[in-house]
């Protein structure tokens, strides 16, 4: 199933319309707002899911779901909740393009507005319910439920009905369920590596967190798969202890101790690719710090994903899309692929451009690169 996309008045994004496919490309330079599409796209697909954020308060009975609040008003109230912490803003309306006076985010038929006086509202709100499986259960001193898909969720309760709170994505499971799980792999990945223990420290144990991190960048971490062998480093495995919230990394067999920033990123992107549970990856910046065939190898592997995954990539190189758009073709699958160029309009913002992928594999040129090096790049790779 593919899903649009509209995004208007967003930080330096003047507009963004768009059909997400199985695998969505956007291109573009610094500061065209690549980022805010990730965050937002991601925030879309999970709807808080990943973190414990205030729920929909609901009477559950008989198997039954009565919502004890107005659904319009509390998605609203936990979206806002949610910008603020995604975007690590104080306030929603610092994300409104300067001159404008409200921001729209539409995502199929939901529809989010942020206004200039600090309020966020959401039109046309689900009107799904879920199903609810009840089992009456002694001795247990709360209720307990778990999500289990398809609009059920099972609940085990000491009682014949009970009040409980629900995440929000329950209530919009059929907008977000061919992409939930999702995971966020931000451009920030590529630091981790790096972090002091301290600031490791801070990062995986969420009761020390300080303000200045953003609990989405550091979200993969607890997603990771246990152990892969890489498919854009030649000879590199990863492994990852859930404990620990730490790589490994081993290089023919042998234990590496120290290894490149662009290999760590590789790395949490495949472990993040091996966790079959996963249904889809917001991506940005798959290249960072990889030397051109890396980043050859890294867009066939991605490539390889489809079927197991759903992509959003952001990036800022032409091998990227070039590579995905020729590999694509040759297997069948340039109608699950889509790529979109940001580039400025005349008032010095930013809008989306469908970039074509045609039957040969080729692309359009991309425009916001060199036509020099573009052209180059098509002729090489040819």
């Amino acid at each position: 199933m593919n899903v649009w996309l509209k995004v208007k008045n967003l930080g330096p994004i003047e507009e963004f319309d768009g059909d997400i496919k199985d695998l969505t490309i956007v291109v573009g330079p610094n500061n065209s707002g690549k980022t805010f599409f990730s965050i937002s796209f991601f925030l879309l697909t999970t709807l808080g899911a990943p973190f414990p954020y205030e729920g929909v308060k609901v009477h559950l009975k008989n198997g039954e779901v009565t919502i004890n609040e107005d659904l319009t008003d509390v998605t609203s109230k936990i979206l806002k909740a949610l910008i603020t912490s995604y975007f690590g803003i104080d306030e929603v309306k610092k994300l409104i393009s300067w001159g404008e006076k409200e921001s729209d985010i539409i995502f199929n038929n939901l529809s989010i507005k942020i206004y200039e006086d600090n309020t966020v509202k959401v039109e046309h709100p689900s009107e799904q319910k879920p199903k609810v499986k009840f089992k009456r259960v002694e001795g247990i001193t709360s209720p307990m439920y778990n999500f289990v898909g398809d609009d059920v969720i099972e609940t085990v309760s000491p009682t014949d009905e009970v009040d409980v709170e629900l995440p929000l994505y329950v209530f919009y499971y059929d907008l977000v369920k061919e992409y939930f799980p999702s995971v966020y792999l931000p451009a920030e990945r590529v630091t981790l590596a790096t972090f002091t223990e301290p600031l490791l420290n801070y990062i995986t144990n969420p009761l020390y967190l300080p303000p200045f991190v953003k609990p989405i960048i550091h979200n993969f971490l607890f997603v990771l798969a246990q152990e892969v062998n890489s498919q854009v480093l030649d000879n590199f495995s990863f492994s990852y202890n859930s404990k620990t919230k730490r790589v490994g990394y081993s290089y023919n067999g042998k234990r590496v101790p120290l290894v490149s920033t662009g290999t760590s990123q590789v790395a949490y992107i495949e472990l993040s690719g091996g966790n079959e549970d996963i249904k889809s990856m917001v991506i940005e910046e798959p290249e960072i710090n990889l030397h051109a065939n890396a980043q050859v190898k890294m867009a066939k592997y991605l490539l390889s994903l489809l079927g197991k995954k759903r992509l959003f990539i952001t990036t800022h190189s032409e091998i990227i899309p070039i590579i995905i758009a020729r590999e694509a073709t040759k297997r069948g699958l340039k109608e699950k692929v889509s790529i979109y160029e940001m580039r400025e309009s005349n008032k010095g913002r930013y809008k989306n451009v469908k970039i074509n992928i045609y039957d040969d594999g080729t692309t359009d040129v991309l425009k916001t690169t060199s036509e020099e090096v573009f052209n180059a790049l098509e002729e090489y790779i040819s």
